[in-house]
């Protein structure tokens, strides 16, 4: 009897690529299966733009805090009071703290004792810190900066794991939407976490139900305060975008295998531009460029949604799930472990950055903001197109040589593969 074996071609003559064989179906389970722990990264992405807007939230967290009355809590995002402003910047950040070294500590977790236990690590981090913020009394304000921590160290380590494994157990025809699937969870929990948002937005409890279910990260940790500004319903807002962002992200899972990560970045990359463009000039001209009491045209508003309904639907077919798919398929097996932890690192320490965008709302106003965020996605697809190359439909242990410049390097080479008959002997 005779297996299938894919070989890599180096000469001139072309072959079509051929599948590899294998237990196909229960990769495939498999891969989808531990791809799931992204639901609760996505759940709390999601969570935080509607709860910093919630009744619920706001009375056990500030009013009464420095003799904080409730008028002063829900004023336009321009008239917040300082201290609220700070505490909910760090809310955010001592997250992304913890996402951080959650990530970091990935590497050496999954080194020396494997993948399994990275993920399964990463479930139980996440359990006991939203236990913690769920059971936290009102007011104790530090307690719940560390119980977010705690959290972010589960996210982070899940988000470091779950992309390395299914590039390592995916058929390379399938491995980018395997790789990627965390992406399809992530959108799913952010929805999720939404259209609660929106069920328990006058219960008094509510941000606590939500907490225990559990830039683009700023689009939604952050939209809820500026979509409340500009057309008064901050959780429909972000439900809204949550929506565009579900639906985008499902054709992304087959075209990340059929056009490409390259292509898709470069694409996405010109779409965010034009989307963050139309953002920034809307709120320039319909709304003087803040969100003062001066108010904000309505059809301004609804125009700034579209803008960043369109950047979302950008950032969901390319940046979204190539960023997790990309570092788990480009380092060689000896540092994977290692470098896909750096790399996802390196994602939270951005993440962790991006919070600091509500401090240049005075500075800058909201479309300055976008105008940056315009100016750091022409800089990301330049990068992508000088130095980024296609790994589309390659093994895993012949893409280091894509980075080889020396050997013929382009950007879009590929090599090509045939199955050959090898003969295996009967059972």
């Amino acid at each position: 009897m005779a297996g299938g074996v894919a070989i890599n071609i180096q000469d001139n003559h072309v072959f079509d690529d051929a599948p590899t064989e294998g237990t196909r179906t229960y990769a495939i389970i498999v891969c989808i299966f531990a791809s799931l722990g992204g639901l609760f990264f996505g759940y709390d992405q999601g969570v935080t733009g509607g709860v910093l807007v919630m009744d619920s939230f706001v009375n056990d967290w500030c009013v009464g805090w420095h003799e904080q009355t409730y008028k002063d809590c829900t004023a336009k995002s321009s008239s917040l009071p300082n201290r609220w402003i700070d505490y909910t910047l760090w809310y955010n950040m001592t997250y992304n703290i913890g996402c951080i070294f959650g990530a970091l500590l990935g590497g050496w977790v999954a080194d020396k004792f494997g993948r399994r236990v990275t993920i399964f690590n990463a479930g139980l981090l996440f359990c006991i810190g939203t236990s913690w913020v769920c059971f936290c009394p009102a007011g104790a304000h530090a307690s719940l900066l560390a119980a977010r921590v705690i959290q972010g160290m589960g996210v982070g380590n899940s988000s470091f794991s779950l992309p390395i494994f299914g590039a390592e157990m995916a058929p390379k025809e399938l491995r980018g939407f395997l790789s990627g699937f965390m992406q399809m969870t992530i959108v799913t929990g952010l929805l999720l976490a939404n259209i609660v948002n929106l069920i328990v937005e006058d219960d008094k409890h509510g941000w606590r139900v939500l907490q225990q279910a559990t830039g683009i990260n700023p689009m939604f940790s952050y939209g809820g305060l500026i979509f409340k500004d500009v057309v008064g319903d901050g959780i429909l807002s972000v439900l809204i975008l949550s929506i565009v962002n579900f639906v985008s992200t499902i054709p992304a899972m087959r075209w990340v295998d059929t056009f490409g990560r390259r292509q898709l970045l470069l694409i996405g990359a010109v779409g965010m531009v034009l989307g963050h463009v139309v953002s920034g000039i809307s709120f320039t001209a319909g709304c003087d460029g803040n969100t003062d009491d001066s108010g904000c045209s309505k059809g301004a508003g609804y125009i700034i949604i579209i803008g960043t309904a369109f950047f979302i639907f950008n950032f969901a077919i390319s940046w979204g799930p190539v960023c997790w798919i990309y570092p788990a398929e480009i380092f060689p097996l000896n540092v994977r472990a290692k470098a896909v932890s750096l790399s996802t690192m390196a994602n939270w320490v951005m993440g962790t950055c991006m919070t600091w965008v509500v401090k240049l709302f005075p500075s800058l106003n909201i479309n300055g903001v976008f105008f940056l965020f315009c100016g750091t996605c022409i800089c990301s697809g330049v990068f992508v197109y000088f130095l980024c190359p296609e790994t589309k439909g390659i093994l895993l242990e012949d893409i280091e040589a894509l980075f080889h410049k020396g050997d013929g390097y382009k950007k879009n080479a590929s090599p090509k593969y045939v199955e050959v008959e090898t003969p295996v002997q009967a059972a």
